[in-house]
């Protein structure tokens, strides 16, 4: 069994390229080439579909294959995380399910991108940990997102809702 990220969890952990072929298909082969050498290096764990833009541009099978193939690749050598991003909440929650059935040590979510206020960030945050029961998740904010300053109450609300699952 796969050991979940928790408060423990510590080291570096990779955000791996998804790499494609000239056609736009996975490139398996050099995916299998990446889990290998950064298996080689000692990472402490992989993120996959982290941070690239490729999460978006897949459908939530092409998605959940690749999750799925990559997981097994890796063979619980290190944990997996998955990020998962998707404007509709209930492919969103198919994935996090998806990933955690597959031996996903977690998943990383960021908010779409049309939340301008951190009412509206929270608000999306405390209708995804609706699904805590399933998965574990993480925040993460990219360069490609604007950067919102949250006051420290909602910061602490946030964190206690994370938390609490």
């Amino acid at each position: 069994m796969t050991e979940l990220i928790s408060e423990d969890s510590k080291g570096v952990y990779v955000i791996s390229a998804t790499p494609f072929d000239d056609t736009g298909i996975i490139d398996y082969d050099s995916a299998d080439s990446l889990v290998e050498y950064y298996i080689d290096k000692k990472v402490s764990g992989m993120t996959i579909l982290g941070m690239m833009g490729e999460a978006v541009k897949m459908s939530v099978d092409e998605a959940q294959t690749f999750i799925t193939y990559m997981i097994k690749r890796v063979n619980g050598r290190v944990p997996v995380i998955v990020g998962i991003s998707d404007p509709g909440t209930n492919n969103l929650a198919d994935i996090a399910k998806g990933s955690m059935d597959s031996g996903a040590a977690g998943v990383m979510i960021a908010p779409v991108s049309n939340l301008k206020t951190e009412e509206a960030i929270y608000n999306y945050f405390c209708q995804v940990k609706h699904w805590g029961r399933i998965f574990r998740f993480a925040i993460r904010t990219t360069h490609k997102r604007p950067m919102y300053i949250f006051p420290p109450i909602v910061l602490t609300d946030l964190f206690v809702i994370l938390i609490n699952w």
